[in-house]
């Protein structure tokens, strides 16, 4: 049997509390490379950034999304991710007893680090993740000075 979770029953107020401050201090590391929201997302992927002398990678969660509703943008030094993941559905007499997984759009900004080479960013869509390479600009790379 499932029964609802709801955070105020017979929970300890101090675990809530601690569960809580772990959620505002993972809400300060996300908004490091983030623009404001977008208002008219339902949700907003997990993403992962990482970066080597040459690129940038973003990499999103977005799985039962299909490439075609996947569009992404770059203007500004700002990377947008926007697209839908349809809603699911079930047969007319079923009836839904947990309901986790997000549907509907999604959009997600992030602020790069560094200016890119526009023209050859790349992006693949594969077993769910989305893998955006986004090629540092000539002026952006790290040079080696030789001293004389």
């Amino acid at each position: 049997m499932l029964v609802r979770f709801e955070e105020h029953q017979s929970f300890d107020p101090l675990i809530g509390q601690l569960l809580g401050f772990g959620r505002d201090v993972d809400s300060l590391y996300d908004s490091s490379f983030e623009s404001p929201a977008v208002e008219d997302a339902a949700f907003a992927p997990h993403l992962d950034v990482s970066e080597n002398k040459e690129e940038v990678v973003v990499v999103a969660e977005l799985p039962g999304v299909k490439k075609e509703e996947v569009k992404i943008s770059l203007e500004k030094g700002v990377l947008t991710i926007k697209g839908k993941r349809e809603e699911d559905t079930t047969s007319g007499d079923a009836r839904g007893l947990l309901r986790e997984q997000r549907r509907g759009k999604f959009a997600r900004m992030v602020r790069l680090p560094y200016e890119v080479d526009a023209a050859k960013v790349s992006a693949e869509l594969s077993d769910g993740l989305l893998r955006i390479v986004l090629p540092k600009a000539e002026a952006a790379r790290a040079h080696e000075i030789t001293v004389r």
